[in-house]
C-alpha cells in the first residue's frame, strides 16, 4: 500500500520516510496500441485497483486514517476518448471515528458526460491535520455531507431538470484555514443544498483576516457544467458586513510582510487581480464600516457584478470625509496585461483637506488641495489603464469633471501668496473664495480648466488654463480689483494718474476698478507669477515691472469707455439670445408637426394593410396581401422620415440665422 501511495502525487507531504501503512491492494492493467504525440494517437488503457483494510499513519501524529477501502476500474479508449469509462464503486475511510464514503462513475465524457456520484459522511479537518503533516497550513472544522447526483450533462443544459437527480446537503461548521501568503479565513456556519438547477447557500457566516465579517446568502446556477466543462458559473448573492478591513486582508496577501507598505504613498502594495472569465455573479452588498489604509467609510452599499472578466459596480454609495460619495465603476481585466478602470464619481459635502490626505489620486490631480480648508461637491468621470500596483497610469487618464463650493479658504498657498505680491494687494485682503464652479477635462496627463469666475473679498477673478500631473502650472488669471483693495504704493500711483495719462495724450478720470491679468507658470512648489497684458492666454508671454505701470495707466483711463461698450454688447447679446430662443421654439414646433404627420402616415398604412390582409381568403392571397401591407408601411415610413428630416433642416437653419444675426449685432459695437 505504501508503494501505491508513493506513485500518487501528494500535496504538502514533504517527506514519506515517516509514513506507516498497512493493508492489502491489488493493481492490474494493460496498455495496447500506439502512442504518437505527432497525431495524438493513444493506446487503449485499462486499470483496476482494489484496496482492503488500508491504514495511513505517521507515528509522530496522534490520528490515523483507517479502514481504507477502494475499488476502481478505468477503461480509456485511445481511438475514441468518448468511449472512456470510469467506475469508482467504492471509496471508504474512517478518520477520528467518523466514516466517509464516495462513489463515482462516468461514461461518454467528451460528447455528453453521463455520471453518477455520491458523497456521505463527515470530514474533521482538525483530525485530518493530526493524521497527515500539512506543513504551515492550519485546518479545523467539520464538513458534513450527504449528496447524490445522477444523469447526463445535456439534461442540465437543456433544463430537463426532472430527468436529472441531484439532492443533498453540505453542512460546514467552524472551518478555519490559515496559511502564509493568504488571509486567515473562518467559516462559522454555511449550509449548501443541491438541486439539478442550482446549489443554494444559506446563512454563510465568514470572517477574513480576523477583522472582516461577511454574511452571505444566495444561489449558484450551472454548477454541474462548470465542474465538467468549465462553463460559466452563475451566482446571485446577497452580502452584508458589519466591518471590512481591507488593509488587514491585503497585508495578509503580501508574501514579504516586512515590505508591506509603499514608502512613497504609505499604502499597502497591490497587484492586478484578474476577474475570472467563466463566472457570472451578481452581488447586492452592504458594509456598515469599511477601511483601507487612510480611507474610512460607512454605509457602503451597491450592486456588484462579475462577468466575462469584468467587475462592475453600479449605484454604489458610501459616507466618508463628512459627506457622501456615489459611484459606478468597471474594472476590466480581459486583457490582464492592460487592465482598465472606468469610474463615475459624485461627491457631496467632502472636506478638501481630508480628501487630499485620504486619496493618492487627489494628491496627483490637485496638490494645491493640501492647503485648502472647506467643503466641496465634485463630479469626476474618467478611465485609465492600471499599473501593476493597481494605481492609474497617469498618462492614460482621460476624463472630465466639475468642482463646486460655496466657500473655501486658502490656508497655505505659495501660488496665491505670489499673486497677492504681484498685484500689490493690501495685507488685509481676504483668503476666502466664494461661489466656486469649475469644469475641467483630463487628457494625457494634464488637467484643462474651463474659464470660471470667482470672488475673494470684493476682488473678481476669471481663471483658465491647465496643469500637469507632473505638477507644472499654466494659468491666466484676469482680475478686477477695486482701488480700495490695493496697497498704499499702488494707490499713490493711481492718485497721480491724470498727469501720467497726459503723457499718452489721454485725459480721463482714473477708474475705481483696476483690471490686471496675471500669468502663473512654474510648479506647485515653485510657482512663477507675472503680469500679462494684451490678448493674453495660457501659454502666452509675461510683462515687466515697467510695463505693469504703463499698462495699468492705459487700463485705468480707458475703463469708462470699455464700460460703455460692455453695456452695449450686453444688450446686443441679450437681444440676440432672444432671437435664438424664438428660433429654437419655432424649430421645435416644426419638428413636432412633422412627427405627428409621420405618425398619421404610418397609422393610415397600418390600417390599410390590415384591411388588405384580413380581406384575403386563402394562403396565396394572404401572402400577397401581407407583402402589399409591408410595402405600404415601408413607403409610409419613408415619407414620414423625409418629413421629419426636412423639418429638422428648417429648424437648424432658423437657429443658424438667429445666431449669425446675434454675432452681427455685437460686431457692429
Amino acid at each position: 500500500f505504501k508503494t501505491l501511495l508513493s506513485l500518487v502525487p501528494a500535496i504538502y507531504m514533504s517527506d514519506y520516510k515517516d509514513l506507516k501503512t498497512t493493508g492489502d491492494f491489488a493493481l492490474s492493467g494493460t496498455a495496447k496500441g500506439i502512442y504518437s504525440d505527432a497525431d495524438s494517437t493513444l493506446p487503449d488503457v485499462t486499470l483496476n485497483l482494489v484496496v482492503n483494510n488500508g491504514l495511513i499513519s505517521y507515528p509522530a501524529l496522534p490520528e490515523k486514517i483507517s479502514n481504507i477501502g477502494i475499488n476502481v476500474n478505468v477503461f480509456a479508449n485511445g481511438k475514441n476518448l468518448d468511449k472512456t469509462i470510469i467506475n469508482l464503486d467504492k471509496f471508504h475511510m474512517e478518520l477520528a471515528g467518523s466514516p466517509f464514503d464516495m462513489t463515482f462513475s462516468l461514461k461518454t465524457p467528451m460528447s455528453d458526460p453521463d455520471f453518477t456520484a455520491t458523497l456521505h459522511g463527515k470530514i474533521d479537518l482538525a483530525a485530518l491535520s493530526k493524521a497527515i503533516p500539512l506543513g504551515n497550513i492550519k485546518l479545523t472544522g467539520i464538513f458534513d455531507m450527504a449528496i447524490s447526483m445522477a444523469g447526463k450533462l445535456s439534461m442540465i443544459t437543456k433544463e430537463q431538470y426532472e430527468s436529472f437527480k441531484a439532492d443533498g446537503t453540505l453542512d460546514v461548521k467552524n472551518i478555519l484555514v490559515a496559511m502564509s501568503g493568504y488571509p486567515e479565513v473562518r467559516i462559522n456556519n454555511a449550509l449548501f443544498s443541491f438541486t439539478p438547477a442550482y446549489a443554494e447557500m444559506k446563512k454563510a457566516d465568514i470572517i477574513v483576516a480576523r477583522t472582516s465579517d461577511f454574511s452571505v446568502n444566495g444561489r449558484f446556477e450551472n454548477y454541474i457544467p462548470y465542474v465538467f466543462r468549465n462553463e460559466t458559473l452563475k451566482g446571485n448573492l446577497t452580502m452584508q458586513s458589519r466591518q471590512v478591513d481591507a488593509t488587514a486582508i491585503m497585508a495578509a496577501m503580501t508574501p514579504d510582510t516586512t515590505a508591506v507598505t509603499n514608502t512613497k504613498t504609505d499604502t499597502i502594495s497591490l497587484s492586478v487581480i484578474p476577474v475570472p472569465k467563466n463566472i457570472d455573479f451578481d452581488f447586492n452588498a452592504f458594509i456598515k464600516k469599511f477601511s483601507y489604509d487612510s480611507i474610512k467609510a460607512e454605509n457602503v452599499k451597491g450592486k456588484i457584478s462579475a462577468k466575462k472578466g469584468v467587475l462592475t459596480i453600479r449605484d454604489a454609495g458610501l459616507d466618508m470625509l463628512g459627506g457622501t460619495i456615489l459611484m459606478s465603476a468597471d474594472y476590466d481585466t480581459r486583457d490582464t496585461l492592460k487592465p482598465v478602470m472606468k469610474a463615475d464619481l459624485s461627491m457631496k459635502n467632502i472636506g478638501v483637506k481630508d480628501a487630499f490626505t485620504t486619496f493618492a489620486m487627489v494628491q496627483k490631480l490637485a496638490p494645491a488641495a493640501k492647503g485648502i480648508d472647506g467643503k466641496i461637491n465634485a463630479q469626476l468621470v474618467y478611465q485609465s489603464l492600471l499599473g501593476k500596483d493597481m494605481m492609474p497610469v497617469i498618462k492614460t487618464i482621460d476624463g472630465s469633471g466639475k468642482l463646486q463650493s460655496d466657500q473655501i479658504t486658502l490656508v497655505e498657498s505659495p501660488t496665491f501668496d505670489k499673486i497677492k505680491g504681484v498685484l500689490k494687494l493690501g495685507d488685509k485682503s481676504s483668503n476666502t473664495f466664494k461661489d466656486i464652479n469649475i469644469s475641467f477635462k483630463i487628457k494625457e496627463g494634464r488637467v484643462y480648466v474651463t474659464p470660471f469666475d470667482v470672488k475673494f473679498g470684493n476682488i473678481k477673478m476669471n481663471i483658465s488654463g491647465d496643469q500637469g500631473l507632473d505638477q507644472t502650472l499654466n494659468y491666466l488669471i484676469k482680475t478686477e480689483i477695486p482701488r480700495a483693495s490695493l496697497g498704499n504704493a499702488v494707490n499713490s500711483l493711481i492718485d497721480n494718474l491724470s498727469s501720467q495719462a497726459a503723457r499718452f495724450g489721454i485725459a480721463y478720470k482714473p477708474a475705481d476698478i483696476i483690471k490686471v491679468n496675471v500669468k502663473v507658470t512654474g510648479t506647485f512648489d515653485k510657482p512663477e507669477v507675472a503680469p500679462a497684458f494684451g490678448n493674453s492666454s495660457p501659454g502666452g508671454g509675461t510683462g515687466t515691472a515697467a510695463g505693469t505701470a504703463k499698462e495699468t495707466v492705459k487700463q485705468v483711463v480707458s475703463g469708462a469707455a470699455d464700460k460703455g461698450k460692455d453695456q452695449l454688447r450686453s444688450e446686443a447679446a441679450s437681444e440676440g439670445d432672444k432671437l435664438i430662443k424664438d428660433a429654437e421654439v419655432r424649430g421645435q414646433q416644426l419638428r413636432d408637426e412633422a412627427a405627428i404627420a409621420a405618425k398619421k402616415l404610418r397609422q393610415q398604412a397600418d390600417s390599410s394593410g390590415a384591411k388588405m390582409v384580413n380581406g384575403a381568403n386563402n394562403f396565396l392571397t394572404k401572402a400577397a396581401a401581407q407583402k402589399g401591407a409591408d410595402a405600404l408601411r415601408k413607403e409610409a415610413d419613408k415619407h414620414g422620415n423625409q418629413l421629419i428630416k426636412e423639418a429638422d433642416d428648417k429648424a437648424k437653419k432658423l437657429v443658424e440665422e438667429a445666431t449669425a444675426k446675434k454675432e452681427e449685432m455685437i460686431k457692429k459695437i
